[in-house]
């Protein structure tokens, strides 16, 4: 058996990036950015009122306001003053109205007594104030997003602003799901005794989903080689390949053979790991990652955050993991006397300036309820065998 990070490692080593594409920024929410953008504009790309106010020239003597400031025009969004403003003159301004040749400050609204045609005011303001500079976001030639981002809305943003219609990004794989159990049932039908609901075919493409992954198939084949080989060969012409179950040591575990019978090289079996300890890594003759995990439901789903996720990342070049992990305050002990890590659920929940986290409760693999409870993996790594009430642990957010 090998560690989760050396399961982790030869995967990231394995997994090629598919090919990049534009595509607009409508469709580029949640991929992987695979191009440098580099500025050809400054943001803004002209000086304007970050306030609703007045545009004036400050008076070079430094001594006070004058009584009056005749307003000579006004300037608001896409509609400039045309003009240019000199000492003891005032153009009314909206906020991101271009700012006026001559006028080095806006002052807001609130501060000035207005009449009809003129303004006047207590407060002398300082050159600059509630002015947006040309290029105070953005300057021209500066790389401002840079390939392995996984773009949110801010990043679509930034490209708008800078009149990007289209964006080069790793398109979302496309995963195909084979659930492999004879004793496994559609939800809906009736079982028989020694038969299960099939969760695995619901759980895994969620999961998929909700990683924006597109999920192109899903099939549940019994325990026959034959029928495994028709479903897993179909299943190797998608971006990545994902089994559940029939990859232990048992008789009627065929998904191995069968892999190694279709050209698929198996790269790791089993990891020292609870749950999902008899997890499977490979990889097909034309490069097409297969995952093959375990057929408990905790088991399925632990693994999948484990392993599934760091092959997503991989094959869209994302540079930061997309699991988070964080600290927090263990409120009872929990000990083990293995040396594999353990994956324990649990719940975390901010108290007194801190995280604190407890486990769901029983934390066997067959419990799917404790993952409906849990926000989080408690981790505990191979070398400890105990942690006391009160330690800082490793937590992995779900």
């Amino acid at each position: 058996m090998i560690t989760a990070a050396d399961a982790e490692d030869l995967i990231r080593t394995s997994v090629r990036r598919l090919a990049p594409r534009p595509v607009s920024l409508a469709d580029a929410l949640g991929r992987v950015l695979a191009e440098e953008v580099v500025a050809d504009l400054d943001v803004p790309g002209f000086d304007n009122a970050s306030m609703d106010g007045y545009a004036l020239a400050v008076d070079g003597t430094g001594h006070g306001p004058r009584r009056s400031y005749a307003i000579i025009g006004e300037a608001a969004a896409g509609r400039p003053f045309t003009g240019e403003v000199r000492e003891g003159e005032a153009v009314r301004i909206m906020t991101g109205g271009p700012l006026p040749r001559g006028a080095e400050c806006v002052i807001e609204v609130e501060k000035v007594r207005e009449s009809a045609d003129a303004i006047s005011f207590d407060e002398y303001p300082a050159s600059g104030r509630h002015i947006r500079r040309t290029g105070e976001d953005i300057r021209r030639g500066t790389a401002v997003l840079h390939p392995g981002m996984r773009l949110r809305p801010a990043h679509l943003g930034v490209l708008a602003s800078m009149g990007r219609a289209t964006v080069s990004v790793t398109p979302a794989p496309h995963v195909a799901v084979v659930s492999t159990g004879t004793e496994l049932v559609a939800p809906g039908q009736a079982l028989a005794h020694g038969q299960i609901h099939n969760s695995s075919a619901f759980v895994v493409p969620a999961l998929l989903r909700e990683a924006r992954a597109e999920v192109t198939r899903v099939e549940t084949v019994n325990d026959d080689p034959a029928m495994l080989r028709a479903s897993i060969g179909r299943a190797l012409s998608d971006d990545l390949l994902i089994t559940t179950g029939g990859v232990s040591a048992g008789k009627h575990d065929l998904v191995l053979d069968v892999l190694q019978q279709l050209g698929v090289e198996v790269i790791f079996w089993k990891v020292r790991i609870k749950p999902g300890m008899p997890l499977a890594f490979g990889r097909s003759a034309r490069g097409v990652p297969v995952v093959c995990l375990p057929g408990n439901p905790v088991s399925t789903a632990v693994t999948f955050q484990q392993f599934v996720h760091p092959v997503l990342d991989a094959l869209q070049g994302a540079a930061v993991p997309s699991t988070l992990r964080g600290r927090a305050r263990l409120e009872h002990e929990i000990s083990k006397k293995d040396r594999k890590r353990h994956f324990n659920r649990g719940v975390a929940l901010f108290h007194n300036g801190e995280w604190r986290v407890r486990t769901t409760g029983p934390q066997s693999s067959g419990i799917l309820t404790s993952l409906v409870l849990a926000n989080c993996l408690i981790i505990v790594p191979e070398d400890v065998e105990h942690l006391a009430a009160g330690e800082s642990v490793e937590i992995e957010w779900l």
